[in-house]
């Protein structure tokens, strides 16, 4: 008897740590290019890349792409916002894998996207459609 219910306890301990509610993925087909110094961006092309938010306990993000695979570290609390435009979004504080410190923005809607703002450069990853995403 008291192995059964010290299998329960387990099981049911590991899935309330394993699952995380606010979890979700954006699924991303395009990509640009900012160049602070330029003041430009580039045109958009296609890339297919996917983000998992929220991918484990401590909120750390999954990305995964034609040539990346990355887990970026979250250091901050996630802001709401919205911009000059309306605009919602959410933007978040994350170390990349060789350590550098970046801004994750992730908006609402899929057509503007995600965006990794680091200090020289941000990168725009959005969707073709438009998608509403996250209330």
């Amino acid at each position: 008897m008291k192995t059964i219910l010290l299998a329960i306890v387990v099981l049911i301990a590991t899935t309330a740590k394993t699952q995380t509610s606010d979890q979700f993925i954006y699924k991303c087909n395009m990509v640009a290019f900012y160049l602070h110094d330029k003041d430009k961006w580039s045109d958009f092309y296609r890339a297919d890349n996917t983000f998992v938010i929220n991918y484990n306990e401590h909120g750390d993000i999954w990305h995964i792409g034609p040539n990346v695979k990355e887990l970026l570290v979250r250091t901050g609390e996630a802001k709401k916002g919205k911009t000059d435009e309306g605009e919602e979004y959410q933007i978040v504080k994350v170390k990349d894998p060789e350590g550098l410190l970046l801004q994750f923005q992730v908006f609402r809607n899929a057509q503007i996207g995600v965006k990794l703002i680091y200090l020289d450069v941000s990168v725009q990853f959005s969707h073709s459609n438009k998608i509403e995403l996250f209330n």
